[in-house]
């Protein structure tokens, strides 16, 4: 990436690659091929693939950036939920048809 600037304008071709703004030159026709060949030749030959790593990191930080200031609130609410009476109740009985279930199949059996 590039941290130079035209200001917002266009920069042809040539103009583009000598301020840095681009990689390579290629034909209009030949762009796809040029692109398949560069991934394939270059980034997928570095072996750690850093680079889709870190694009990957890029793209989920704004997600993660809004979830890290909610997360305490929820566990605390989660934990809350789990220790009511109600909800222990529920799951006491829920597991005590399981396991009457269990065991009826394996008399069957």
């Amino acid at each position: 990436v590039s941290t130079q600037s035209t200001g917002g304008l266009s920069a042809p071709g040539k103009e583009a690659l000598s301020l840095g703004l681009v990689d390579h030159l290629t034909n209009e026709d030949q762009v796809l091929q040029c692109a398949q060949d560069k991934l394939r030749n270059e980034w997928l030959r570095q072996g750690d693939h850093r680079a889709r790593s870190l694009t990957k990191i890029q793209l989920r930080a704004p997600t993660l950036q809004a979830l890290v200031p909610k997360f305490a609130e929820e566990r605390d609410e989660l934990f809350q939920f789990f220790s009511s009476e109600e909800t222990t109740s529920v799951l006491q009985s829920y597991l005590s048809k399981l396991s009457k279930r269990k065991e009826t199949t394996e008399e069957t059996a």
